[in-house]
């Protein structure tokens, strides 16, 4: 493997929990998707892009480096990503300023990257990513390589977290306050 890149990319225009840092990732944004009876000026006005992309997680399993980026911004090294990020920016800058109640302030999100990671981090990257394709909330970026099956991740040297957001039992535990209701057990409020 090398480097693998995925957008994530739900089909409701939805973000996504990313398990491994705990961020919600912003998906790719379809005017396409927008409920048809969303009226508002503001996503009328966005409509007028085509889509906006979401962010990109990537791994490169050679260089032992993984992380995050925004098209529209700049890449992991610091440079633009593209000349079509930079002018989708543009116009969402626009739509932003002519519609301003409709929109809070943003910005592209800042790279985010983990060099030499170990084969723990390189396997929960990966296992991740592949949960994220396998459930339809990312697809590959054009060009890049695919991920094996998460079943087949699984298999590979290293160690995943339990279920980055499970509080049950086996995952973080169970908050002290909270009580357990077995199976046909009846509860009174």
């Amino acid at each position: 493997m090398a480097r693998i890149t995925i957008e994530i990319c739900g089909p409701h225009n939805e973000q996504y929990a990313w398990p491994v840092t705990q961020d919600s990732l912003r998906g790719r944004w379809s005017a396409a998707r927008v409920a048809h009876h969303d009226k508002s000026a503001g996503l009328k006005a966005l409509s007028a892009l085509e889509h906006i992309p979401g962010l990109y997680v990537w791994i490169d399993t050679r260089a032992k480096a993984c992380g995050i980026y925004d098209p529209l911004g700049f890449d992991e090294k610091g440079e633009p990503v593209s000349e079509a990020g930079r002018r989708a920016w543009a116009q969402i800058e626009q739509i932003n300023a002519r519609n301003p109640t409709a929109f809070t302030k943003s910005k592209p999100w800042d790279p985010m990257v983990q060099t030499d990671i170990n084969a723990d981090q390189a396997k929960e990257w990966m296992y991740w990513m592949g949960r994220a394709v396998e459930g339809r909330h990312a697809v590959y970026a054009d060009g890049s390589q695919q991920l094996p099956t998460v079943a087949e991740i699984v298999k590979l040297p290293g160690r995943i977290r339990n279920e980055a957001f499970n509080t049950g039992q086996k995952g973080r535990g169970i908050p002290q306050h909270v009580f357990v209701v077995e199976q046909g057990q009846k509860t009174s409020a």
